[in-house]
Parts: structure tokens; sequence; C-alpha cells
């Protein structure tokens, strides 16, 4: 999210700057550190939950929209009808445990992940199957899964999106996970 508006920002200003003629670059990165300021002091509450820094939290919503900036991000996801969703760390890392989510039988879940100078572990049951696409840059992205063994009725979970300077994985485990960052 917050990559989006500093890349917004850059592009306005190069485009000014090549419109006028009047150097506005030189101001590039006072801006971007007066926006990122500003974004801090006037945000925090939506992304910030002093109560559960550092602990696994659980997340009961079908549908996720989880944004961790500068914090961790260890969510535990419990819900009989996951629906997919949003998951963005910048600046931050954790973990994700969809260990006690349920995905219908022949149902097919889109998870949208950005990592941004951090990184996302996620954790999912055996009896899903999981197709990554995921873009990368100076960072990476692993799938350690076997999906051989599962049949054409298994659950999909689709996890699409970008890892920009950081990493992530999925992994497969039963159980709950072990609060800690990635």
């Amino acid at each position: 999210m917050i990559f989006r508006y500093i890349l917004g920002l850059a592009l306005v200003i190069a485009g000014l700057d090549i419109l006028l003629n009047i150097k506005l670059w030189q101001y590039f990165w006072p801006l971007i550190l007066i926006f990122l300021g500003l974004f801090l002091l006037f945000n925090q509450p939506r992304w910030r939950n002093w109560e559960n820094m550092g602990g696994m939290s659980q997340v009961t919503q079908e549908q996720l929209n989880i944004e961790a900036v500068f914090s961790p991000l260890n969510k535990q996801v419990i819900t009989d009808d996951f629906k997919g969703g949003k998951v963005s760390s910048v600046f931050g890392g954790g973990v994700l445990d969809l260990t006690r989510a349920k995905i219908k039988p022949g149902t097919e879940v889109n998870l949208e992940i950005e990592a941004v100078f951090g990184g996302i572990k996620i954790i999912v049951p055996r009896e899903w199957q999981v197709i990554t696409s995921v873009s990368a840059v100076a960072g990476g992205f692993s799938e350690k899964l076997d999906n051989s063994k599962l049949g054409a009725k298994a659950p999909v979970l689709r996890i699409s999106g970008s890892v920009v300077f950081g990493g992530g994985e999925v992994v497969s485990k039963e159980g709950t996970a072990t609060e800690g960052q990635f």
C-alpha cells in the first residue's frame, strides 16, 4: 500500500519536473520523508494494535484485509468459510496461520500478499492445494509443499502478489503456528 503511494508520488514529481522544468526532483527524498512521517502520524490507529505486539492474535473474518506497517504480522485465521483477501506487510514481518481456516471442497480462494522490506510466512493445512504466482524484486518467495497426493476436490488457495526487498514462504503444518516473526 505505502509502496504504491511512494511510486505515485515519484511519478507525479517526475512528470511535473519534465513538464515545468523547475528541478522538482531535488525535493523528492524530503517529500518522501515528510509523506512517510505524516502517514505514520495520522494512520496509526488502523495498523497498530498495541495489545498484541509480538503475540499471535486470532482473526475470525472470512475475507482478510490485514495491514502491518512497522509492526509484526502474527495472525491466526479461524473461520469455517475462508474466502481469501489481502495481506500487506511493510517494514515488518510475521506469520499468517491458516491451519484453523476451512475452504469448501472444490472451491478456489485468492489471497493477495504484498511484502515490502519485510516477510510473510504462510502456514496452510496439508489438505489444501496451493498455487503461487508471487513476483519478487530483490527478494524471494518459496513454496515448500507436496501437493502430489491431493485429490481433484481439494480446496485451492491461489496466492498472488509481490515481494519487494523482502521474502516469504508457504509451508504446510497441522495444528497451530508458534508465534514469531519471519
